[in-house]
């Protein structure tokens, strides 16, 4: 997967036909609907999805299984509504339609926004995947995060958005090919029906309708969340739209949406079926109660380890599904980033006679410099651990405030520049005192939210299996 990557960088960075600004950047808009729909696909599934989403269910139950249902129609709605206006603009940075809408004070918060929040997630993208797995296994966290962020930033620099869209549908094959193996691999070890009988008799498979908004996973609560959350990822994301921008018409955008909506519908559901089948292995002994793993978030490799000790690859096929994973959130992160500060902040500052003769230079100089920066924020989250979770709640506080902007732009003709700016700053202000308030009574335990029953019953029997793994992680 690493080699096939670095082949496809190599390529269009070396072999291929020169690439102007605009091919680095855009691709043309003359690349074909599959690979793109592929790489849109690919770009979204990142190592953590692998990890969190598995131990989510495990320990709160599937309720959301809903969520992929919800997704569809924010798809819809930006396929038909929000896409045509963007892309018949003609815009390289989605932040330019800030400017033409309200003022380049406006563009440049938005861009600023958008950088802070990507930055936050690309850091979490590497080091989560690098953590969990340097403690199910023998693999250093430092070699894990750097390989992954220098091959990606090789790629990435040389090849352009080409080469990112074809290393994503490489690696969605392996993500693909990963989970399929875990899904016959679980069932054949736990079996089908054993699945969802232990996940019903458990409450796993139910679905509170309880409008308490302070719940954590309730039908609403997840119905509403996941809707704002993917019309602001869809509508915000640099990334996301830019390859859909790659397309020549509206009408083969609205084709990829669809096969991205496909794909996203099967890959949530296989993990969620994931973590229903690691519940029904464990369910009479909990890993973390028993002492053999230390937080829940390790139970998807540790399930893997124990299935799979006397098969040889299998845990290392995991390994390259998380690892192909991350290279996508990376790469395209990365390009797209680079894509918004060159765009919307150094071009601004630089004369026409510089953009004509150093622009590629530019561009490659700025992905080199943020794959960089995120190694030294990986190195910086290792060691201050606590603030792993900070991050998360970072990257979201950026979101809602860009979707308003670009909702209230599209479907409002009265609202002005100087409203829009002075109305985002406030709204980050109560949402970061929300979010600091939020932390603070969790660590005072006044925040707790309910886990399903999980049980050590069945723990008297210490297998082979299990000793063996307790070993691996001391």
């Amino acid at each position: 997967m690493m080699l096939g990557s670095l082949s496809i960088g190599i390529y269009y960075g070396y072999f291929a036909k020169h690439q102007s600004v605009d091919q680095y950047l855009r691709g043309s808009r003359n690349m074909k609907l599959i690979p793109i729909a592929m790489s849109m696909s690919a770009s979204i599934i990142s190592g953590i999805s692998f990890i969190a989403i598995p131990a989510d269910i495990y320990k709160f139950g599937a309720t959301i299984f809903i969520s992929p249902f919800i997704v569809q129609f924010s798809i819809c709605f930006m396929s038909f509504y929000i896409y045509p206006v963007l892309y018949n603009l003609n815009l390289t940075s989605i932040y330019e339609y800030m400017e033409m809408r309200f003022d380049k004070r406006v563009r440049l918060l938005t861009s600023f926004l958008y950088a802070m929040g990507m930055l936050s997630f690309l850091t979490i993208s590497i080091y989560a995947p690098a953590l969990i797995i340097s403690r199910g296994t023998s693999i250093n966290i430092h070699y894990f995060s750097v390989t992954i962020a220098t091959i990606c930033i090789f790629y990435t620099t040389i090849g352009g958005l080409k080469a990112v869209i074809w290393t994503d549908a490489l690696q969605l094959l392996f993500m693909v090919g990963t989970i399929i193996g875990i899904a016959v691999m679980g069932f054949t070890d736990v079996g089908f029906a054993e699945v969802f009988n232990a996940a019903s008799k458990s409450g796993r498979l139910d679905i509170d309708f309880d409008p308490d908004p302070t719940k954590r996973d309730t039908f609403w609560t997840i119905s509403l969340g996941y809707s704002f959350y993917w019309t602001q990822y869809l509508i915000t994301n640099q990334h996301c739209i830019q390859k859909a921008f790659c397309l020549s018409d509206v009408k083969k955008i609205q084709k990829a949406m669809t096969i991205f909506g496909v794909v996203y519908f099967l890959f949530m559901e296989s993990l969620i079926l994931f973590g229903l089948i690691i519940y029904a292995k464990f369910q009479h002994c909990d890993p973390v109660k028993s002492g053999e793993i230390h937080v829940h978030d390790q139970i998807a490799i540790h399930y893997i380890l124990y299935v799979t000790e006397n098969i040889p690859g299998i845990a290392g096929f995991f390994i390259v599904g998380i690892c192909s994973a991350s290279f996508s959130s990376l790469s395209a992160g990365l390009n797209s980033l680079s894509c918004t500060i060159y765009k919307d902040f150094v071009s601004s500052f630089l004369t026409k006679d510089v953009l004509e003769k150093r622009s590629s230079v530019i561009i490659k100089s700025i992905v080199i410099f943020i794959g960089i920066l995120l190694m030294a924020l990986v190195v910086a989250v290792e060691k201050a651990g606590s603030i792993m979770s900070s991050l998360v709640g970072i990257g979201s506080l950026f979101a809602g405030p860009m979707m308003g902007l670009f909702i209230l732009g599209m479907f409002t003709v009265k609202a002005k520049a100087k409203g829009a700016f002075y109305g985002v700053l406030i709204t980050m202000g109560i949402l970061i005192w929300i979010f600091v308030v939020a932390q603070y009574y969790q660590q005072l335990g006044y925040i707790r939210f309910k886990q399903k029953e999980l049980l050590i019953d069945g723990c008297e029997i210490i297998t082979n299996t299990t000793e063996n793994i307790r070993q691996t992680y001391k």
